[in-house]
């Protein structure tokens, strides 16, 4: 718990690193003294080695205790039935890796040249507290080998499973850190974007050699 003290119209506030406990003093407003923060680099690389096993936890537990998950499938800018069924085929075989809340998974195709958001070819949208997420792809994702769809599709879905865990890391130890060092939290928020995304991809390739690609999609 932070100590917070009022003066000359603010807050100076002392909480602990959340990983060594070390006293850090910041100036923000009360609504900050449940939240967490980091002294170092050092203490940011531990934190999110454990932010990764939770991840991993968090997917293997929806996959062993909600084998069953079946949200709506919504499909958007599809033109042809068969591009939906090749989209339909690799979300059965990877279906249990679905987060528990997730009520609505819209797929959404655009014919667009160049690349999406950050060089990608597909990306992802999600709320947790709404039960709801949206995967987006460009059409020319159809015509990759299906071992690319496959780790390009799974990519996404893990990012919809750890969405909760995503929202945590930011909300309890990024944006306090910029409260106190502004400098800090513009590292951290590009490390944080590059260290996920090398975990990401590393996991779905590693998963997609483990559970296969659908026969129908080859």
């Amino acid at each position: 718990m932070a100590d917070v003290s009022p003066e000359g119209g603010k807050f100076h506030i002392v909480q602990p690193c959340a990983n060594c406990g070390v006293s850090l003093l910041g100036v923000g407003s009360p609504m900050h003294s449940s939240r967490g923060d980091v002294c170092s680099l050092a203490c940011w690389s531990k934190i999110y080695e454990e932010f990764q096993a939770d991840t991993i936890d968090e997917v293997s537990h929806d996959a062993v205790n909600h084998p069953s998950t079946n949200p709506e499938i919504k499909y958007q800018n599809f033109e042809l039935k068969s591009n939906e069924r090749c989209v339909d085929d690799i979300l059965n075989r990877y279906v249990s890796l679905l987060p528990s809340w997730l009520n609505v998974l819209t797929i959404a195709i655009y014919d667009e040249h160049g690349d999406g958001p950050d060089g990608a070819m597909a990306w992802s949208k999600a709320s947790p507290e709404y039960g709801f997420a949206t995967i987006s792809i460009l059409s020319k994702w159809l015509d990759r080998p299906v071992k690319e769809q496959c780790s390009c599709i799974l990519h996404e879905i893990l990012h919809i499973a750890q969405r909760r865990e995503y929202n945590f890391v930011w909300d309890r130890l990024l944006n306090p850190v910029q409260d106190r060092n502004e400098d800090l939290h513009k590292f951290l928020v590009e490390d944080y974007r590059q260290r996920n995304e090398e975990f990401i991809e590393g996991l779905s390739h590693a998963l997609v050699e483990a559970m296969g690609c659908p026969i129908n999609s080859q």
